[in-house]
């Protein structure tokens, strides 16, 4: 597999790489792949954009058949740099520990993980075109996704007015700050706290998961009003 590095994959982003595989990505059996890796897929159309503090991967198609259209994907990293990229009709596949958005109009695959998963094995279950096709991989300390109806949506908008402001820390006069994200910097963890590397949360129809490499401790709690908060604090 091909590994990028972090400022190789910004250039990809930007235009100086291009796809050359002509054969379209395609996945025989792929729910069987699915529930082999017991991964989730979703179908829709993608926004990834940075902060001051993670990626964020966001569903977009607001009006798609789905109970996961509102999920939001976020990688928290110490060093992001500006990134807004659209991907029209793809699909993401993921677990606990990384996200593989795949835009199938252009053959290319993105792939955001939680540092020291490099050689992936969710990766390498696909067929070989897509480590072949894999245009970029950003590595952070804590992967994670928030799900609340039509959140995708509001949280790429909410990025957009609020550049280089991390959707965990962002203090807003809102109940939270991006749709049902609860505000950052209370370290209270009723779920997680340290030693953890992996919690969750919910309340009613709003949810999330995180999952933090060594050196990081997960931290979930219930916000205020009906909203939750799923981050990685470090130890």
């Amino acid at each position: 597999m091909i590994r990028y590095s972090y400022f190789l994959f910004l250039g990809l982003f930007f235009g100086i790489g291009c796809s050359t595989h002509e054969t379209p990505l395609q996945i025989p059996n792929e729910e069987q792949l699915v529930i082999n890796l017991k991964a989730n897929a979703l179908q829709g159309d993608f926004q990834i954009q940075a902060t001051g503090a993670e990626w964020v991967i966001s569903n977009t198609d607001s009006n798609a058949d789905n109970d996961l259209s509102g999920i939001v994907f976020t990688l928290q990293s110490e060093n992001t740099s500006p990134i807004n990229l659209k991907i029209s009709e793809g699909k993401a596949y993921w677990n606990n520990e990384e996200v593989l958005v795949v835009d199938f109009q252009n053959n290319d695959v993105y792939r955001f993980a939680i540092t020291g998963r490099s050689q992936s094995a969710f990766l390498k279950a696909f067929p070989p075109e897509f480590s072949q096709q894999l245009k970029g991989e950003l590595l952070g300390y804590g992967f994670g996704f928030q799900k609340s109806p039509n959140l995708g949506v509001e949280v790429s908008n909410w990025i957009e007015g609020n550049p280089n402001t991390s959707v965990f820390t962002a203090s807003t006069d809102r109940v939270s700050p991006v749709g049902n994200i609860a505000p950052g910097g209370d370290e209270n963890c009723p779920s997680g706290g340290e030693g953890a590397t992996s919690c969750s949360a919910s309340v009613g129809d709003v949810s999330c998961s995180i999952s933090c490499k060594n050196g990081y401790y997960a931290c979930c709690s219930d916000g205020p009003g009906n909203s939750v908060s799923c981050k990685c604090v470090k130890e």
